[in-house]
């Protein structure tokens, strides 16, 4: 969890208002993906996408590359097929960093 919590910890520096979201309930199924239970996979996805989704901008950050594989690859062009469009956008914590670098310049210390 050191990870999530750095990612937190940055969060905060810069300001950021966000409501935390993971763990197991919130899991993307990469797991019985690759045990191959496919029914699975496709209820934690499809479980975890309509808690997601209730992201009041739209807009989903993952620190992990696994769901941002999963969701951006698998279930939200899938869900954008059925009903036309997608809930939310994912987008990885790097690149979220990354459109932020001006904003966190004068945080970083040697």
């Amino acid at each position: 969890p050191h990870i999530a919590l750095l990612a937190l910890d940055i969060m905060d520096v810069l300001g950021i208002s966000y409501q935390v979201m993971g763990g197991p309930s919130h899991c993307c199924g990469i797991s019985q993906l690759k045990s191959g239970d496919a029914e699975m996979t496709g209820r934690m996805g499809s479980s975890s996408m309509e808690k997601l989704s209730h992201s009041r901008l739209g807009q989903v950050i993952t620190w992990c590359p696994t769901c941002y594989v999963q969701f951006t690859e698998t279930i939200l062009p899938t869900v954008e097929r059925q009903r036309g469009s997608r809930p939310f956008e994912m987008n990885p914590f790097l690149r979220f960093l990354g459109q932020r670098l001006a904003q966190l310049k004068p945080h970083l210390q040697h």
